[in-house]
């Protein structure tokens, strides 16, 4: 026996009988997703790395851009957003570390430093949040509106408002479900959004005893752990139904879900509880909320991890350490760049680029590879950075004139650093 009958019982007060559950166009099941985990780019790593890609010109597969797209970093002219300039600030902030991290030999989010997962996830989740609060900003940025991920986030509200409102019943005898949702509790994450077809299913779940629930999610946990081990034909017809909808979803996804879905809904709490009050940023509690998961942790996060940077970049485009006005060094050999006044750009090897923290956007001063010399009499900002094999083809616009006066004494500190 593959599932106990008690375990089978329990699942049958959770879930529809088969004819309801949600079908797409292809006639398979159909999940409501609470997160940004989309079939073409599931991992952050995958959309920061594709992001980048792209805004050195290389050659992206159309489904990856969609989902650029989708998170608001290109638009509908394909070029890459005010957001999609804002992550790339991101990516570089600290001599390239971010960009670093995720671009080491076969890394997944695991592998990561704990903040790279929730600076990420957040931005993101507050992009994509803003631009569908706010159409007259996508006109400006030309977003195509229709394009973001809207559906995710329509269905996390659903989720969060079942949950709150299962807990208001009058015959709930749950006082919270702070257990359930611990942010370490990886997989109940997986399972719920394993179980979450009709977005109803919560509500059914969070309606039981709470020894009750523990067993039934640890239940249906077991089942998609096993499924791939059973043969359908063998199944009792009761356990069949249990074994199409977990081998549909482990098919689908992979276990890394379970981190978008919890960073999802602590997403959404935070950014649902931010208010800014005479220009100071404060995070209001709520007292729903509260029963999900602890103000007292979501407080923590957002400090630990200097979250406030993030939103003020993305509401206020100021008040940010990932706004920067440093003007860096760029040691170079002349020849590379003597006909720069008629050209504007140059070519330069990428790893020589790279190993001085060079990026898009950066204001840059030309000196020898010594820094005996100042090798140009104005600053130039990195406009364009196209990879055409190992080499970069680097434009530049030209900005205002370094007072030359001041040579030895810049020399001086680009040696320090």
């Amino acid at each position: 026996m593959w599932i106990q009958n008690d375990d089978i019982q329990l699942l049958d007060k959770i879930f529809e009988i088969d004819t309801l559950i949600p079908k797409n166009r292809k006639g398979n099941y159909k999940l409501r997703h609470i997160s940004f985990f989309m079939s073409n780019m599931k991992a952050i790593t995958n959309i920061c790395k594709s992001l980048l890609k792209y805004s050195m010109h290389e050659g992206l597969p159309h489904q990856y851009v969609e989902v650029l797209r989708k998170m608001g970093l290109v638009n509908k002219k394909e070029e890459i957003t005010k957001y999609g300039e804002m992550l790339l600030k991101i990516l570089y902030f600290d001599n390239n570390r971010i960009i670093d991290e995720i671009n080491k030999p076969n890394v997944t989010v695991e592998d990561l430093p704990e903040d790279i997962s929730f600076i990420i996830e957040f931005f993101l989740f507050a992009v994509v949040n803003k631009c569908l609060k706010d159409k007259h900003e996508c006109d400006k940025c030309e977003i195509e509106y229709s394009d973001l991920a809207a559906e995710p986030l329509d269905n996390i509200d659903y989720f969060i408002s079942n949950v709150i409102d299962t807990l208001k019943e009058p015959t709930n005898k749950s006082t919270s479900f702070n257990s359930l949702f611990d942010f370490q509790n990886d997989d109940f994450y997986y399972t719920i959004q394993g179980m979450n077809f009709s977005g109803y299913e919560v509500k059914r779940l969070l309606r039981l005893s709470m020894q009750e629930i523990e067993k039934a999610w640890k239940a249906y946990k077991n089942v998609l752990d096993t499924v791939k081990t059973q043969d359908r034909a063998s199944l009792r017809s009761e356990e069949q139904k249990y074994f199409d909808y977990a081998l549909y979803y482990t098919t689908l996804v992979q276990k890394d879900v379970r981190k978008r879905v919890k960073h999802s809904i602590l997403n959404y709490i935070l950014l649902n509880s931010i208010t800014v009050q005479r220009n100071k940023i404060k995070i209001k509690q709520n007292p729903d909320y509260e029963l999900i998961i602890s103000y007292q942790y979501v407080e923590e996060i957002f400090e630990k991890y200097k979250l406030k940077d993030v939103y003020n970049l993305i509401y206020h485009e100021k008040d940010s350490k990932y706004i920067t006005n440093i003007v860096k060094p760029l040691a170079i050999d002349f020849t590379l760049i003597q006909n720069l006044n008629t050209s504007a750009q140059f070519d330069i090897q990428e790893i020589v680029l790279r190993s001085q923290h060079i990026n898009l956007g950066d204001d840059v001063i030309f000196a020898d590879e010594h820094y005996t010399k100042i090798l140009m009499g104005n600053i130039y900002k990195v406009s364009s950075i196209k990879k055409v094999g190992t080499a970069l083809t680097v434009e530049v616009q030209k900005r205002e004139e370094i007072n030359l006066e001041k040579e030895q004494s810049l020399l001086d500190k680009f040696k320090e650093a």
